[in-house]
């Protein structure tokens, strides 16, 4: 079982009511799947979606050793 620390969902703010089909990513931030959706949504700008966490902008994909 994972430990989820926040109770709430940092979009909505809603209290997690069931743990079972949260989203979780790399960062170990946790949301509502429609809540994630709906803010990666309303962030497109021409057409470019930025796929971060909206809590700490980190990249919701995992680094494979990639440098620059």
């Amino acid at each position: 079982d994972v430990i989820i620390e926040e109770e709430e969902c940092y979009i909505c703010l809603e209290n997690y009511k069931e743990k079972n089909g949260l989203k979780y990513l790399n960062c170990s931030h946790v949301f509502h799947p429609s809540c994630l959706l709906q803010w990666y949504n309303s962030q497109k700008y021409n057409n470019f979606i930025s796929y971060n966490c909206p809590v700490c902008k980190n990249s919701i994909f995992m680094e494979k050793g990639i440098s620059v």
